[in-house]
């Protein structure tokens, strides 16, 4: 049983029931087993007693040579021995000595229980046994002080099914008083858990109700006692007191910021927090405002830097070169080494064209994608360096975003990457690899250069640059390298 499945009435019910359950069971089990002890030592000291005076009336009279026939009727008298109550004697052949009182007309019994053994080993013996008829008894056993009759034994036995007629009795009136007394705790319990619980469920139904944003007008608990009735007064001020949060948060929702509102008490957590979370909307509204207003400058400011960045490089290299040529052209009457001076400069002008263009944005990224500018960049370099460059490059259908920043992110960054290989790591092999996801959008660039010690060199400013660009998209940038294994770059945006 899941005990807290339970309403609290039936937790209640169980545990008084429990409790005066076992307080009664345990009460009751105790006089049961002191009647019994006290039954069984009474048995025990009845027949020690009988044992006792029936030894010393045998014993005289063997001293005084009677017959075995007196020693019998002495051992037949039974007064308070009950109806299966006896005593015999027992000669030391196992023999008893005596008349039974269950087989009379027998002769002879021979007797080998563990109360004749015992008693010749010990001098006495009492204990519940088995008697020679196979029967469960209580029995005293001791030996005859007798030199000639020492290994003779007198026994003085009753059955123990008489002996607990008493203990029987007793505990069918301990039953009863149980069973009375079962009844009298559920009644008092049920009425005791049901006074008890039933406050506490309906505090439980009012504050369901406040979890459920139910706010009652009223509030009525039975007031049987004080706690109670402060218990009421109280939760009446709980609910004046988050009508009057509901109504200010609603006006700060509205945008009145200038509506009258006072805290409970220094202590109220939630009114001074409605005050704190006015303030900083307030004050979040003024920097929304600054901070759009410096968005825009920025962008204007940017858009105007770039714009003048370009023209400044076009005029200071593309300018003069196309001025030079002009004035080249001017001079031109069939020189061959002047037509090679002009060719020349125009292919400078055209290196100096594609430099700048390529360096304010890849054409083959802006035309065909990043793939298509990865795949040109490790070629090219392949050419160049005679670096071995294993490219790769797979984008899911879902790709989680199709973002030009993310493009020019990952290829910044490979250029970075690549131009530090073939400064830093005299490389063979470099592995360069683009997965883009529907989680997310990966780079990792490996090669199987001389590596560095990342805990004896400083990180340059390239590297800085690279993990600079990745955080700006809120991405993850990780490289590790070790000397003469190579360095590993990895991006996560």
């Amino acid at each position: 049983m899941d005990l807290k499945r339970l309403t609290i009435f039936h937790q209640l019910t169980l545990s008084y029931l429990f409790v005066g359950g076992f307080m009664i069971f345990s009460v009751s089990l105790l006089f049961y087993y002191t009647m019994r002890q006290a039954i069984i030592e009474r048995i025990f000291a009845q027949l020690s007693s009988i044992n006792r005076l029936q030894k010393v009336h045998v014993e005289d009279l063997l001293l005084q040579e009677k017959s075995i026939s007196d020693i019998k009727n002495i051992l037949l008298i039974r007064t308070g021995m009950g109806e299966t109550g006896e005593s015999y004697l027992v000669d030391d052949k196992d023999t008893m000595r005596s008349e039974s009182r269950f087989f009379p007309s027998t002769i002879p019994i021979l007797v080998r229980t563990e109360g004749v053994l015992k008693a010749r080993k010990e001098g006495h013996f009492s204990g519940l046994i088995r008697d020679y008829r196979g029967v469960e008894v209580y029995s005293v056993a001791s030996t005859l002080s007798i030199p000639q009759k020492h290994s003779w034994v007198i026994l003085t036995e009753i059955d123990k099914s008489e002996a607990h007629k008493p203990l029987e009795k007793a505990l069918k009136f301990t039953a009863l008083i149980v069973i009375f007394s079962f009844i009298l705790l559920w009644i008092s319990t049920f009425v005791l858990a049901k006074r008890v619980s039933q406050p506490i469920l309906q505090l439980k139904s009012f504050i369901l109700h406040l979890a459920q944003g139910k706010i009652p007008k009223t509030v009525s608990f039975p007031e049987n006692n004080v706690e109670l009735s402060e218990i009421n007064l109280a939760l009446c001020k709980l609910c004046e007191a988050l009508r009057t949060y509901i109504d200010f948060a609603q006006n700060i929702g509205k945008g009145n910021f200038s509506v009258d509102f006072q805290p409970l008490s220094k202590e109220d957590v939630h009114g001074w927090a409605l005050i704190q979370m006015r303030n900083q909307l307030i004050d979040l509204r003024e920097k929304e405002k600054k901070l759009q207003q410096q968005k825009t400058m920025a962008l204007l400011e940017g858009q105007e830097t770039e714009r003048k960045r370009i023209a400044q490089e076009l005029h200071d290299g593309v300018g003069q070169m196309l001025t030079a040529i002009r004035l080249r052209i001017d001079l031109f009457n069939d020189n061959e080494q002047l037509k090679k001076e002009i060719k020349l400069i125009v292919d400078e002008t055209i290196n100096e064209i594609r430099r700048i263009s390529n360096n304010l944005l890849p054409s083959v990224l802006l035309d065909f994608g990043l793939e298509a500018a990865l795949a040109k960049l490790c070629q090219s370099t392949q050419q160049v360096s005679g670096i071995r460059f294993h490219y790769s490059f797979i984008q899911e259908e879902e790709f989680f975003r199709d973002d030009y920043a993310i493009d020019i992110c990952f290829y910044r960054v490979a250029q970075e990457a690549i131009n530090n290989i073939l400064k830093h790591a005299d490389a063979k092999n470099v592995t360069l690899k683009v997965v883009k996801s529907a989680q997310n959008a990966s780079l990792e660039i490996y090669d199987d250069g001389k590596g560095f010690d990342m805990k004896e060199k400083s990180i340059g400013n390239g590297i800085q640059n690279m993990e600079a660009r990745v955080k700006a998209l809120n991405g993850i940038f990780m490289i590790h390298s070790q000397h003469q294994k190579g360095t590993y770059l990895k991006v996560i945006i």
